[in-house]
């Protein structure tokens, strides 16, 4: 008996290693909703067989005029589409590959189906923090302009289907403070671009420029007759040139025409005099006669927030007559968020469906208890909820930058936070209320104790309420980036701008230092109370004794052709049975960037990665399980989920023909099953022990027959903590832990 309470003992110092199990690859799959997107631009081809929308999530494709969509992206690895444009049947786009953390021109010649990137553009343009990169295509050749490394807006020629470029040819140094905003091509051959202070021309291709407005233009339009139609930014401004950009004349002002405010977003223009304005807040403004007289258009349309609708940041007219408007925001009738409206009437009237458009960027996720479905979208200005899987959506909008979602398990009361602010729901999110307002700095985790209390994470230090939120006390100056509770009950927070991680071991009211390795920004606690650490680029930490030693976990995560690249952790997650998630971006063999999700069940010595389903352009922002282990993921694009519990996806590699399987649930209240498989008869016990090495029942005992065997282990009247449980079968012995949560 002693050896077997000195093994278990031993057994609790070493890491949580998961022995003689690897873990299925995971099928991820989009879920239902929400649906909808942010269109940046709008492009019908020209053999009119389909229209496509570039979305901050990506390419999609309709064949039926804006009703339906499909996701386009195939091979290409652009998140943020910036411009879309054809010529001779061959596709051109501009966008952002965040994995790659470049600007990226690419082409295809079957409809957007495969990408090629067209060479030589990176490292040309750079992907600033409000990233541009406008084409135009045609017989002159290809035309691109963006903002360099160097923060200089230029632009640059290619007169060979972009297989080399001439440029910057023309180049605006910081100083002048002068942004480049579009670039357009005309029939004659002559280059249009807009900046934020004029509109330059060349006839040259671009070799000599002269200056032919001395007012702004952000957009560019032309018309079937060849008419030049371009948008002053930030104003209700828009004009024409019927002499191929050499004179313009204003046709548009919101102000005195409409009586509305609403700046001009997006520019479109169908037949001759026929032009189509995306206004700010105001819906769709449209002339027939080159601007003489002017209609606005937005009955269907969802409303806004702080204007009677959102802005309208793409627009577009069909050679069929059918009129297309991609919208920034506001919530419609059928649960989608913005996305694309279709008009088969002129503008008169417009619908929505956004099947199959899914472009939501998403921040963060929770799946309550009950199944509800909660998110934050990426920019944070709603929260969304669904109680039927993802079918519909309802929205919770705050003055506040939202960020995440926590639940109180004890009450399945829900808790909000906002940058400034803290909201419960005591209804599954069907109402909220704000707790103490003007209280927070800005709100960075919130965690909720066993005992009752909120403990707020602030920039400011970490407060503490006891009275449900009525009142708060400041219990120390250390910021709480973030906050888990440990299975032990203790609370572990992260510093990543003072000392790390920090541990209160009292319900928060005091605070110690973790003896952690530095450097620390990423913390995530584990069910079984493992702790995992990520260190600015320098990879993934592990401690199983609560913060008090740490040894390196990042493992096989590839590191580039030198083995030692930075691996950067976005997140860090765990399902029900401790495993970790994570989310890095990392060099691959080649040295190209790369963003994925990993999963370990070694403890961090090996990692599988988990993207099969993901798009190319897919990146995890956040992870839960619901109650049954099925995965989500709020991701750049959507929600994926993992069809099934992943708890079930594990696969029995069987040492010797003998394995104990960890129990599931985990962490449990107040039973759980525990699997086992003998692949001959065997005398078998199965004991189960506290830390200590007492044993506190046996759950078989005997000669039992081949196969697989379940049993339930029910801790009714043990308290919170971890527990032992161990297999002697023959000559094969192994031990597990589990956690009990009251």
């Amino acid at each position: 008996m002693l050896h077997r309470v000195a093994f278990i003992l031993f057994f609790l110092s070493l890491p949580c290693f998961t022995f003689g199990e690897s873990f299925a690859q995971i099928a991820w799959e989009r879920a239902l909703g929400p649906l909808g997107g942010v269109p940046q631009v709008l492009l019908e081809l020209a053999d009119q067989s389909a229209l496509l929308v570039g979305t901050q999530g990506g390419l999609f494709k309709s064949t039926d005029e804006g009703q339906t969509w499909s996701a386009s992206n195939g091979t290409s690895p652009i998140e943020q589409v910036l411009d879309l444009d054809e010529f001779n049947g061959v596709l051109f786009m501009t966008g952002v590959d965040r994995k790659a953390g470049q600007i990226r021109i690419l082409r295809s010649s079957d409809a957007g189906n495969t990408w090629d990137e067209v060479p030589g553009v990176s490292g040309l343009i750079s992907p600033s923090e409000d990233p541009a990169a406008r084409l135009a295509v045609g017989p002159a050749g290809m035309f691109i302009i963006g903002i360099t490394p160097n923060d200089t807006w230029v632009s640059y020629r290619s007169t060979d289907n972009g297989q080399s470029w001439d440029g910057p040819l023309l180049s605006l140094g910081s100083l002048e403070f002068e942004d480049l905003y579009d670039i357009t091509l005309t029939s004659a051959g002559t280059v249009v671009v807009g900046s934020s202070r004029q509109i330059r021309r060349s006839t040259d291709t671009g070799d000599t420029w002269d200056q032919v407005h001395g007012e702004a233009s952000s957009f560019f339009a032309v018309d079937a007759g060849g008419t030049l139609y371009a948008a002053r930014p930030g104003h209700a401004a828009i004009y024409s040139s019927s002499n191929d950009g050499l004179t313009w004349t204003q046709i548009y002002s919101g102000v005195s025409l409409l009586n509305v405010t609403g700046w001009v977003r997006s520019l479109a223009a169908g037949d001759a005099g026929e032009v189509y304005a995306g206004l700010d807040g105001d819906g769709v403004a449209g002339t027939d006669d080159d601007g003489a007289s002017w209609a606005l258009f937005n009955n269907g349309f969802a409303p806004g927030g702080f204007f009677d609708y959102e802005a309208t940041t793409a627009v577009h007219k069909l050679d069929s007559g059918t009129l297309v408007a991609g919208f920034e925001d506001g919530l419609n009738a059928n649960g989608s968020v913005a996305g694309v409206y279709y008009s088969f009437d002129g503008g008169a009237s417009w619908a929505t469906s956004n099947a199959g458009l899914t472009a939501v960027n998403l921040r963060s996720v929770l799946l309550h208890s009950t199944g509800d479905i909660l998110c934050v979208d990426g920019t944070g200005e709603r929260l969304l909820r669904s109680q039927d899987g993802g079918q519909n959506w309802s929205e919770f909008k705050s003055d506040f930058s939202l960020r995440k979602t926590r639940e109180d398990v004890a009450t399945g009361d829900l808790y909000l936070l906002a940058d400034f602010a803290l909201f419960r729901s005591t209804d599954r999110g069907g109402s909220w209320t704000e707790l103490s307002r003007g209280t927070f700095n800005r709100i960075t985790d919130v965690a909720l104790t066993s005992a009752g209390s909120i403990i707020v994470g602030d920039q400011t230090g970490i407060l503490r309420s006891t009275d449900g939120g009525q009142s708060w006390a400041s219990v120390t100056e250390w910021r709480g980036d973030v906050l888990e509770i440990s299975s032990s009950g203790s609370i572990i927070g992260l510093d990543s701008g003072g000392p790390g991680v920090i541990r209160s071991d009292d319900d928060g009211v005091t605070w110690t230092d973790s003896n952690d390795p530095g450097l620390v920004d990423r913390l995530g606690v584990a069910p079984n109370g493992d702790l995992y650490i990520s260190r600015l680029g320098l990879g993934l930490y592990k401690s199983t004794d609560n913060g008090d030693t740490w040894s390196d976990a990042t493992g096989d995560v590839p590191r580039g052709v030198s083995g030692t690249a930075d691996v950067t952790v976005q997140l860090i997650s765990f399902d029900a049975n401790s495993i970790p998630y994570v989310a890095t971006g990392y060099l691959d063999e080649s040295d190209v960037g790369r963003h994925s999700l990993f999963t370990s069940v070694d403890g961090g010595i090996s990692w599988q990665m988990q993207d099969t389903g993901f798009e190319e352009i897919t990146w995890v922002n956040d992870l839960d399980f619901d109650p049954s282990g099925v995965a989500y993921a709020a991701t750049s694009t959507s929600i994926y989920t993992s069809g099934s519990a992943v708890a079930n996806e594990r696969v029995a590699e069987v040492p010797g023909g003998f394995v104990l399987r960890q129990n599931y649930p985990n962490p449990f209240n107040p039973s759980t099953s525990i699997t086992y498989d003998l692949a001959q008869p065997s005398d078998v016990t199965l004991n189960v022990y506290d830390v200590l090495g007492r044993k506190i029942t046996q759950l078989a005992s005997g000669i039992m027959p081949a196969g697989t065997h379940d049993v339930t282990f029910d801790a009714t009247g043990l308290s919170s903590g971890i527990y032992l449980y161990d297999l002697q079968a023959r000559n094969y012995f192994d031990a597990k832990r589990m956690v009990v949560v009251r």
